[in-house]
């Protein structure tokens, strides 16, 4: 018989989500890779915190402002329009949206001049 390789908590939270309470773990040890520049190791756990609790829209918020940083801006632009369709007045939302917009804009025109 296969071994898994999930752990005793992945399955808990398996079972329990999507659940308020879950992945404000996975949430903080993301915002701390996020500030030291690991975005992709970041993404990975704050897509875990989202699929464990889609209610949270910090948490979209905080994920749309990694893949801003690996520069996966269609990605970003679906997560914080999600982040912002939960709370529209979320300042920080509005702000990675602003960032996302002027990088899509810029790339644009970068494609137009050459």
């Amino acid at each position: 018989m296969a071994k898994s390789t999930t752990s005793k908590k992945e399955r808990f939270e398996n079972i329990m989500r999507p659940n308020r309470h879950l992945g404000y773990d996975y949430f903080k040890v993301g915002i701390h890779i996020c500030n030291k520049g690991a975005y992709k190791i970041a993404e990975v756990l704050f897509k875990r915190a989202v699929w464990l609790n889609p209610f949270e829209p910090k948490f979209k918020i905080h994920l749309a402002r990694c893949l801003y940083h690996l520069n996966l801006l269609e990605e970003a632009h679906k997560w914080i329009i999600e982040a912002l369709n939960q709370d529209l007045e979320d300042k920080d939302a509005q702000i990675v949206l602003k960032w996302i917009n002027e990088s899509i804009k810029s790339n644009n025109k970068l494609g137009e001049t050459k």
